[in-house]
Formats: structure tokens, sequence, C-alpha cells
């Protein structure tokens, strides 16, 4: 059951992302059409229950079985989508790495000589992780946030 609907999850991701060239009607997941380099659009529903039916011979995919959605998540692969997605992984690991170096630069500078420990300290304990690499964007950005009301509050107690 949860594969299922993981599966399902997938796909309508897949449909969120999916481009349809408004010359050829090919399905993708760029700006422009790879054959025919026109203009696209955004899957509409009408598209995207077109796309089921062909594929799966359904046009819901809480109608499908296991197998039949891992034919329409197969299908938006070959479209294009495993390119795609590692395209847009690649750029988050990018973002998450150069925010892990603001991290560190930014504590430096807050913390002072001690800034590993201290920020190591914060994560092990509001956060509850073992390394700053093991956060996902919401923990990093909370990280961040942290580092943002110390140097205010330094700020403030500098002033008086």
């Amino acid at each position: 059951m949860e594969e299922r609907v993981k599966l399902i999850g997938l796909i309508h991701r897949q449909k969120a992302k999916a481009r349809v060239c408004d010359s050829c009607g090919r399905i993708f997941f760029s700006e422009a059409c790879p054959d025919c380099r026109k203009n696209a659009h955004s899957m509409n529903d009408e598209e995207y229950r077109s796309f089921l039916m062909f594929h799966a011979g359904k046009a819901s995919c809480n109608q499908m079985d296991e197998l039949e959605l891992k034919m329409i998540a197969t299908a938006f692969d070959d479209a294009g989508w495993k390119d795609y997605w590692k395209r847009q992984k690649v750029s988050y690991m990018k973002r998450r790495a150069q925010t892990i170096q603001i991290i560190k630069r930014e504590a430096e500078r807050v913390l002072g000589d001690s800034w590993a420990e201290r920020l190591q300290g914060f994560i092990d304990k509001v956060i509850g992780k073992s390394s700053i690499y093991m956060l996902d964007e919401t923990e990093l950005r909370n990280v961040i946030g942290w580092l943002r009301r110390l140097k205010k509050s330094e700020t403030k107690k500098t002033k008086i």
C-alpha cells in the first residue's frame, strides 16, 4: 500500500513539472521542445488524463494498481523526467553546500574562536542531529535564524 502511495505522489510531481509542446504535442521537462524548439505549456488536466489512458487504460491514478502506476512513472521517465530530476538534485545539492558554507562563515564571525563547538552544540541540542551535513533545508534555515538572532543581540549589547 505504501509503495502505491509513493508512486502516486511521484506521478503527481511529474505531472506538475511536465510540459507539452504547442506545436508537436511532445511531453518533456525543459523550457522548449527538444524536437522542434517551439514554445510549450504546462500539462493540463485533459492532457494528463489522455496520457494516463494511453499508457495504462485508466483516467485516474486512484483506479490503477501498482504495475499500472509503474508504467505511468516509466512513461514520464522516458519523456525526460530522469534527466530533469538529476539536474534538480544537483542544483539542490549545490544550494545546500553553499548554505552550509554561509553558515560556517557566519558562525565563525558571530560565535568567535570556539564557533565550531558552539555550532555543533546548537545542532545537537536544538535540532537533535549529529552533524550539519545531516540537516535538511528547513533545519539549515533554523541555524541561520539562530545565528542572525545571536548577531542581533550582540549588536544591541555593544550599543549599550
